[in-house]
């Protein structure tokens, strides 16, 4: 029986989490924060421009936003140790691809499997198998998976420096190829096997995907989810140069900008630590808001005062809204078929991810990054609107959601 302080703690759940913690971070490491290391050299050796490079990048976001339903269902239906450990070797496979690409026609075709990949591994299944096996535990398991996680670009983009230097960018990419397959496939091999229904998961509040399209909550999540994608993506690309441009010094502005990701992590050692009582409703009303004054500080106060506060508060916020990812549609919509319904409510986000670098680079040619900043506020406060409207139901199907118990 639960304790009065929350569900008792079952090492085999702890043990679960870790080790989707663990197989999220190499999975993160290896494809995606690999392709930042190998992009000059690939482009010097094999003469391809930036722009085409990451414009295939862009074609394996969308096609990872187009399967992640699909995938969403499969891990509702069948769990997700068949559809992860796939998804792992297909990486494996396509990293290698990516590695002896023979024409920019068959990068690109890596790139649509490694997006495929993606959609397979990376957070969105994850989190749907976590909700699946570990009912309301799910929250704060999702919450030390993003903790950990939260350190593949730490771990691995020194890695990917360290093996260019030694074995080049083709040799590199063929040895993470190697380390995600012999680390993460027994890793997510070893996720439970398809379970029959229970009582307690034939208790819960069934929300089939029409009936959740029907809530205002589900649309005010799809747009959440889609303008964060669009902020997510021009900030990630343009950071450095518009920070240049508001005439910070080189080393200042990488500073900066180095220390978004530890900040992520503390904004996520906030949620397991100090706010682990914040259910998704408050959580979400206060990281889009958060995402918002991020901006506004950098648009009205100038110099190295508005880019530190600027890094403070997108940091965090950037940090704890992968959490919200992961618990906002149980939370509103409900647990059932948290995986489709998640899948459908991201599907938009990579959509916007993908094409957000490109808007961003017109909207800077059209007025500089004044522009581009003003642009940027104007999507953030759609967000909080719509997040806003998402909580605006009073209902909650699954109770509010603590952090406290796994």
């Amino acid at each position: 029986m639960d304790s009065p302080a929350g569900p008792t703690e079952d090492p085999s759940h702890r043990n679960l989490a870790w080790r989707m913690a663990l197989a999220q971070l190499i999975t993160w490491g290896v494809i995606y924060y690999s392709f930042t290391v190998f992009l000059i050299p690939m482009e010097q050796e094999l003469g391809w421009s930036r722009t085409s490079l990451t414009g295939a990048l862009a074609l394996g976001l969308i096609t990872s936003g187009l399967a992640a339903p699909f995938v969403g269902g499969w891990i509702d239906r069948r769990g997700g140790r068949e559809i992860m450990t796939l998804g792992t070797i297909l990486a494996a496979a396509m990293v290698s691809t990516w590695a002896w690409v023979p024409s920019y026609a068959m990068f690109c075709a890596a790139w649509i499997g490694l997006g495929l990949a993606q959609a397979m591994t990376l957070y969105e299944p994850a989190f749907a198998v976590l909700h699946r096996e570990l009912g309301s535990r799910a929250p704060a398991a999702i919450a030390r998976v993003t903790l950990v996680a939260g350190f593949a670009s730490t771990v691995f983009i020194p890695l990917s420096y360290w093996l260019l230097a030694a074995v080049g960018w083709r040799g590199a990419a063929l040895t993470l190829a190697a380390i995600v397959l012999l680390c993460c496939a027994p890793l997510y091999w070893q996720l439970p096997r398809q379970k029959p229904a229970t009582p307690e998961t034939q208790q819960r509040t069934r929300t089939p995907i029409r009936q959740a399209a029907r809530r205002l909550a589900f649309w005010g999540l799809l747009v959440t989810y889609a303008t964060g994608g669009l902020l997510f993506g021009a900030i990630t690309f343009h950071i450095i140069p518009l920070l240049l441009e508001r005439g910070l010094a080189d080393a200042t502005v990488v500073a900066i900008v180095a220390s978004i990701g530890p900040l992520q992590v503390l904004g996520r050692l906030a949620i397991l630590f100090v706010w682990r009582d914040l259910g998704a409703r408050r959580l979400g009303r206060i990281v889009t808001t958060g995402l918002a004054l991020s901006i506004l500080v950098l648009i009205c106060i100038p110099g190295l005062t508005g880019a530190v506060g600027f890094a403070l508060l997108y940091g965090m916020c950037n940090g704890i809204s992968t959490i919200l990812r992961g618990i906002a549609a149980a939370e509103l919509l409900g647990r059932e078929n948290f995986g489709s319904i998640n899948g459908i409510l991201t599907t938009p986000a990579s959509f916007t991810k993908a094409a957000a670098p490109a808007i961003a680079g017109a909207l800077w040619a059209a007025g500089g990054y004044s522009l581009v900043l003003w642009c940027l506020l104007a999507a953030a406060a759609v967000s909080v609107a719509a997040f806003w409207a998402a909580t605006a139901d009073k209902r909650t199907e699954i109770g509010e959601t603590q952090f406290n118990s796994c």
